[in-house]
């Protein structure tokens, strides 16, 4: 459950079941409190791995035998948002993580990345959030770089 919550964020799992976070330097603190959580739940000491050429440090957890079937549930080409939020139980916690991994905030809206999102996705996303927290949100493209993202967009009143 733990890890799936960190997944719908900027958890990753490799082809080879390795469940990897990166987060920039700016968020060790984040980052080395997630490495807690991990390791207190696996029973595991993790050592974060410093990227000097994206200022980013990592850690990885290699636990073939739960990530990769995993994996196989929530992976097509991409990681499917949608697929994770049916799994998980913990819809507070891993809105917690989805919300500082990949928001944005404003005066007047949050913007929520939903970066590998096709359209039948975001549907399920926007109605999961109705669903599940009764707020009502919608899509925005924004150009970054030359490829246009999708965004979940809450107004003030929703945020």
């Amino acid at each position: 459950e733990l890890v799936l919550c960190m997944l719908i964020g900027d958890g990753y799992i490799s082809k080879e079941g390795r469940f990897t976070m990166e987060h920039s330097i700016k968020q060790d603190t984040y980052l080395f409190w997630k490495k807690q959580l991990l390791e207190h739940e696996f029973f595991v000491n993790l050592k974060p791995y410093f990227r000097a050429g994206r200022n980013t440090r990592s850690i990885y957890l290699d636990r073939k035998e739960i990530f990769l079937p995993l994996r196989n549930k929530v992976y097509k080409e991409k990681k499917k948002i949608s697929e994770i939020l049916k799994l998980i139980s913990n819809k507070d916690l891993a809105l917690a993580f989805w919300l500082f991994d990949d928001a944005a905030t404003n005066k007047a809206s949050i913007k929520l990345c939903i970066c590998d999102s096709d359209e039948n996705e975001q549907k399920y996303i926007i109605d999961w959030f109705k669903k599940n927290y009764k707020v009502h949100c919608y899509i925005r493209y924004e150009k970054h770089n030359i490829k246009n993202y999708p965004f979940l967009i809450f107004n003030e009143l929703e945020s």
